[in-house]
């Protein structure tokens, strides 16, 4: 199992991630529809059996990443796709159905839309996310999970977060303990 990186680029800036180009600026990367080629087939000789659609924010590049689901699945390779759902629109969402993508994985800060934001560092990111979810589970089969990153922030938040997700009808929900990026000496000041 591997993952592919779309894009480093993303649409949210999480306090907690990993991502140094967050922090710097630098010129924002992208697989062309060439190297997700030569990727898919070093995956295939490789007997590689499942890949994550991964970094950034993949839906900030749509188009790529439904070629590169595509060009896994004619191969015989399974896709999931991580993304912050901010951009699943219905078109969006039925497309990636269509393509036979079964699984997503999501992150939601918190079941308080104000920490969400402020984590994400985005306005309404929340209310984004939420209709992203509501895209995917009315116009879709997709099966969604939701990974919530564990921080001195949110750490009240689980059981709420958790219930509320239970009540959106997600049956998948992880939480992660934030762990301190070692490079980025002052990370949440």
């Amino acid at each position: 199992s591997v993952q592919i990186e779309m894009t480093d680029s993303c649409n949210e800036k999480c306090k907690h991630c990993y991502n140094s180009w967050q922090l710097i600026d630098i010129i924002k990367k992208r697989l062309s529809k060439d190297k997700i080629d030569r990727i898919v087939s070093e995956l295939k000789n490789n007997n590689v059996f499942h890949v994550t659609i991964t970094w950034g924010e993949p839906l900030l590049e749509k188009n790529l990443t439904f070629y590169a689901i595509s060009k896994l699945l004619d191969v015989g390779i399974s896709a999931t796709m991580n993304s912050n759902l901010t951009l699943m629109d219905a078109t969006t969402a039925k497309e990636l159905e269509k393509i036979w993508l079964k699984y997503i994985l999501s992150s939601l800060i918190s079941a308080n839309p104000n920490t969400h934001n402020i984590v994400t560092q985005t306005k309404n990111g929340f209310e984004k996310w939420l209709n992203g979810v509501k895209n995917i589970q009315e116009n879709t089969n997709i099966a969604l999970g939701v990974n919530m990153v564990l921080t001195q922030v949110n750490k009240d938040d689980v059981y709420d977060t958790g219930k509320f997700l239970s009540q959106l009808g997600v049956q998948n929900f992880f939480v992660t303990r934030w762990s301190f990026p070692a490079e980025m000496h002052n990370f949440w000041k």
